[in-house]
């Protein structure tokens, strides 16, 4: 996956999203979603279409990356939840927290240099502006 989107993972654990969701998850639920959504399999194909997405320009088009930035935000925001509500299993949680939060740095990154932003974000960042 790409290296520079640190600063927008940071940004992501950060920002206060509103959620959809009406009820809390419960143990069960939070399990199924982690079967479905931590998917390993599904994690490294993600990875690989990236990778040839920057290297080659091959569109990433696994169904992970074709979840909307919305469904990314609440899949995220849904396992922190899960975390807390199945402590015992929180690691797993976390790992695919971290995961959505990668894919959502991927596409504001992606956005960046669509719209030739890199340049301008960069002397920003080095004059200090935050």
């Amino acid at each position: 996956m790409k290296t520079s989107v640190g600063f927008v993972i940071v940004f992501l654990v950060l920002a206060s999203t509103v959620s959809t969701q009406e009820h809390a998850p419960n143990v069960d639920i939070c399990r199924a979603n982690q079967t479905a959504w931590g998917n390993a399999q599904a994690k490294l194909d993600y990875g690989t279409k990236e990778k040839q997405d920057v290297t080659q320009g091959l569109k990433n088009t696994t169904a992970v990356a074709e979840l909307s930035y919305r469904q990314l935000l609440s899949r995220r925001d849904e396992i922190l939840t899960c975390a807390s509500i199945d402590a015992p299993n929180s690691d797993q949680y976390m790992k695919a927290f971290n995961f959505y939060a990668q894919v959502a740095g991927d596409r504001f990154e992606n956005f960046i240099i669509r719209h030739n932003l890199m340049q301008r974000f960069l002397r920003e960042d080095a004059a200090g502006l935050r």
